[in-house]
């Protein structure tokens, strides 16, 4: 059991630090008017889909939330909603994609809008991924047998 959540734990870490990443090119380009490659943020973008989208979220859906949904009640309510932000997360991550390319292609003046694109995308994937530390672990670890595991 732990060895399963821990999996998952090592993977938000690494997550969160694409996350902090971005959080932190964007503020060097707001404050110090920095330059920053955009293929640096495109490489990120690309991590978070293939990891995150391809593989990270398919694992906890197909394994974790699929334990999970088994006991019904609770469990199968916040499992529902967690999915529902795994399938909002991949449109999000499209809609960062696009402003990307927005500020790529229209240079500075479309800076602020991919700024704040950054900055809603993360505080909404570090919302999710607290919701499943915070209480779908927990959760997890209080329902599921060790044959579960």
């Amino acid at each position: 059991m732990a060895k399963a959540l821990n999996i998952i734990r090592d993977e938000h870490r690494s997550i969160g630090a694409i996350l902090h990443g971005m959080e932190y090119l964007v503020e060097r380009v707001r404050t110090r008017k920095a330059k920053i490659d955009p293929r640096v943020f495109s490489a990120m973008i690309y991590y978070l889909d293939t990891f995150s989208e391809r593989m990270h979220h398919p694992k906890e859906d197909r394994y974790l939330f699929k334990a999970l949904r088994s006991h019904g009640g609770e469990a199968a309510a916040v499992v529902a909603d967690l999915e529902k932000e795994h399938v909002a997360g991949g449109e999000a991550l499209k809609r960062l994609e696009q402003s990307l390319v927005r500020y790529e292609e229209g240079g500075d003046k479309e800076f602020p809008g991919f700024a704040e694109a950054v900055e809603k995308f993360v505080r909404e994937y570090r919302d999710h991924m607290r919701k499943e530390e915070s209480f779908v672990f927990p959760l997890a670890q209080r329902l599921l047998s060790a044959a579960a595991w």
